[in-house]
């Protein structure tokens, strides 16, 4: 796997080859010292550079980096057994198995570290079959209801019912109006159990959502969720422009849980044990 990678990333350096891959990276390598890894994007990248990054180069868990996601929800248990790092890859582990009162086990990686203003990026292989919500995201997770922000960012969330669509979104949770939000659905021409690359640059004004380098959703407003009743009786939501929300720093989180979302009847079963994998977290800063 490993010699496949490096081969592929010669070709496209040298030409040969147009397909998403990540910069050649030796094994243990410092990226955070690699003034030539950019972001995979079709604009200018030059005020970015990178200062934190997981290439999943070793055989375990970087846990000087990663604490675990460890929460029952949904229709699993979240372990961290269930997250291995081999081949250069981060496996999130999918299992039928009982736990607590779930049948199935799940998992996450969230950073110790916190960010801000910058870029995000992973590439990432989602899982086939249904019953598995696959997300990169990010927030923090020691967030209370009465903090004064609480802010959430998705540049992916999907449902492995549908390989062809994921969404985005900004969430406000706590505001002077409510939670506040942009949801928005991305469509792929290649299905999301190929790899692909997510990105997202956040500012103080607006989120833009990127998928294997191109601008796919911009989000610089957010709309106050609605209850079903509010809807069905016409009501407008309120609005506020992200300039005008309070923010917090927020970890980053790759996870995957089982689940009935996207009209999930059950879970596929037939495809398990399954996995998500991820060749790589970065984060991006303007230089100063």
């Amino acid at each position: 796997m490993k010699i496949v990678k490096i081969f592929s990333r010669i070709l496209f350096f040298t030409g040969l080859l147009s397909i998403n891959t990540s910069p050649i990276v030796a094994q243990n390598t410092d990226l955070v010292c690699n003034v030539n890894v950019k972001p995979h994007l079709n604009v200018d990248v030059s005020k970015y550079q990178l200062t934190w990054s997981d290439e999943f180069n070793t055989n375990e868990v970087d846990e000087s980096k990663w604490g675990y996601r460890l929460d029952s929800k949904h229709l699993s248990t979240q372990l961290a057994k269930n997250i291995t790092v081999s081949d250069g890859l981060c496996h999130i582990n999918l299992l039928k198995e009982k736990s607590g009162d779930k049948e199935y086990t799940g998992g996450g990686i969230i950073s110790k570290k916190y960010f801000g203003y910058g870029y995000y990026e992973a590439r990432i292989k989602c899982p086939g079959g249904a019953g598995w919500h696959s997300s990169f995201w990010m927030m923090d997770s020691n967030s209370k209801s009465s903090d004064s922000s609480w802010v959430e960012l998705d540049p992916l969330e999907t449902n492995s019912i549908d390989l062809y669509h994921f969404t985005t979104d900004y969430h406000q949770w706590i505001s002077d109006i409510g939670h506040v939000k942009k949801h928005q659905k991305v469509r792929s021409s290649t299905p999301l159990n190929e790899f692909h690359i997510y990105g997202m640059e956040w500012t103080p004004d607006a989120v833009y959502f990127y998928f294997d380098g191109k601008l796919v959703k911009t989000a610089t407003r957010l709309k106050k969720r609605l209850t079903k009743e509010q809807v069905a009786a016409g009501v407008l939501p309120e609005e506020l422009k992200i300039s005008d929300t309070k923010k917090n720093d927020v970890q980053i989180m790759f996870s995957s849980i089982a689940t009935f979302l996207g009209g999930t009847e059950s879970v596929d079963d037939s495809m398990l044990p399954a996995s998500v994998q991820c060749d790589y977290i970065r984060f991006f800063e303007v230089k100063k």
